[in-house]
């Protein structure tokens, strides 16, 4: 029986065994099956480009003609595939088309539902066809909608119909990462954290599976709310421990290791201790050197630097730099310690505060934030980032862009005191 292939026409001579039903393929790699006369013969794609496919549709169906047969039902099936091929093709161009205006409205989901269905096409399928620009169109929206470093309740709820329906949760992690970084580093700046900022802080932890930070931000909102409570006169419970040297009418509320530059000879020496600071007096206890003064003998308490504390009393005996691991926190302590004792609600008076002075505007901070890309200016790194004065306001450091940089914690602790 004499067999010819419906694509290349190609004559492949006499098969004498073969039957109705029967596959077969030629060289040119188009498959059909053998329907025999008057039918002619029918052809199925299988594993070949839409250009030969179409090609045996045309050929198998000029054949059909000439016999007076008709064309079998392979060829509606091949005609759907290399229907939905195209379809598959013009994806892109669909969903861009879609996005020009920046949004995916819940009616142009449907249309493009609609025809994915008609297709035979899944919409798990079709997303990770169009993976890359899916995942552009979701991170240029969630860029869009933190430029003004604010989220509100609906560009979220947008956001995350965007995440879920196109399964690009991990491709904008990095963004809602920075973002929250972003929040943390402004709450450090303004020293307070209110109920309604923890509060979305923990909303946009679980709407974008950040819980890998949340260590990183427990540590920051317990330090600022410490923070907070000292400045506002709110005192935490004491420590629990009590060393021998402590009156029995005294709590102890701050200990840490401290080194304090002892000027000799005009020059400093680093003399390594302990500073303790109890409900009546501070204390610095090493080998060689102690001081020991009541609250009500400091005149003033700076943090120059995230490790340098300067306090001043009077008598003078042990006014000077005292190096620590948070120089923020002990300085609160200190502050707000002497405030109990003295009754007064400042201790070095003025105009303004030092706080105050040191408070950074939300402009410069979103300047900085951007010129620095939300990473360390020294080292790089983008966790436990904080704002940082290059010169100290203490020694007439501005809040301005250029004299503000973003440090992380380690860095911030490394960082001399000297201009």
């Amino acid at each position: 029986m004499k067999v010819i292939c419906p694509s290349c026409h190609y004559n492949a001579g006499d098969i004498p065994e073969v039957t109705i039903g029967q596959h077969l393929e030629c060289d040119c790699g188009v498959q059909w099956i053998y329907d025999g006369p008057p039918r002619g013969i029918s052809a199925t794609v299988s594993g070949v480009s839409t250009a030969v496919a179409e090609k045996a549709i045309h050929a198998a169906a000029i054949a059909a003609k000439a016999t007076g047969g008709v064309v079998a039902k392979g060829f509606k099936k091949a005609q759907q595939h290399i229907s939905r091929q195209r379809y598959i093709g013009k994806l892109p161009q669909t969903f861009l088309k879609a996005t020009e205006d920046g949004i995916i409205s819940e009616e142009e989901e449907r249309k493009i539902r609609g025809d994915l269905l008609q297709h035979g096409i899944e919409w798990t399928d079709a997303v990770g066809l169009i993976k890359p620009v899916t995942t552009e169109f979701g991170n240029r929206v969630f860029a869009d909608v933190i430029a003004d470093n604010l989220m509100t309740p609906n560009e979220l709820s947008e956001l995350l119909r965007y995440i879920e329906l196109f399964e690009i949760q991990d491709a904008v992690k990095p963004q809602a990462i920075q973002f929250l970084r972003r929040m943390l580093a402004d709450t450090i700046a303004d020293r307070c954290v209110s109920r309604e900022e923890r509060d979305k802080i923990s909303e946009y932890i679980n709407a974008f599976g950040l819980q890998s930070m949340q260590q990183e931000v427990d540590v920051i909102l317990e330090r600022v709310e410490t923070l907070w409570r000292l400045n506002n006169n709110i005192l935490p419970p004491p420590l629990k421990e009590n060393p021998l040297w402590l009156k029995s009418d005294e709590a102890l509320y701050f200990k840490t290791e401290a080194e304090y530059l002892l000027k000799k000879h005009k020059q400093l020496a680093h003399v390594h201790g302990a500073l303790y600071i109890t409900s009546s007096r501070c204390e610095f206890m090493s080998e060689d050197f102690s001081v020991s003064h009541p609250h009500e003998h400091l005149r003033r308490c700076d943090a120059a630097r995230h490790t340098h504390m300067s306090l001043l009393f009077n008598p003078k005996h042990g006014s000077g730099t005292y190096l620590v691991a948070d120089a923020p926190v002990a300085a609160s302590y200190m502050s707000a310690l002497a405030r109990a004792v003295n009754r007064t609600i400042s201790i070095s008076g003025g105009d303004c505060s030092i706080n105050d002075r040191r408070r950074i505007s939300k402009e410069v901070r979103h300047e900085v934030w951007i010129r620095d890309q939300g990473k360390c200016a020294e080292c790089g790194a983008e966790d436990y980032i904080e704002f940082d004065h290059i010169i100290p306001v203490s020694r007439g450091g501005a809040n301005t862009g250029k004299n503000i940089q973003l440090l992380c914690r380690r860095c911030n602790g490394k960082k001399s005191d000297k201009i």
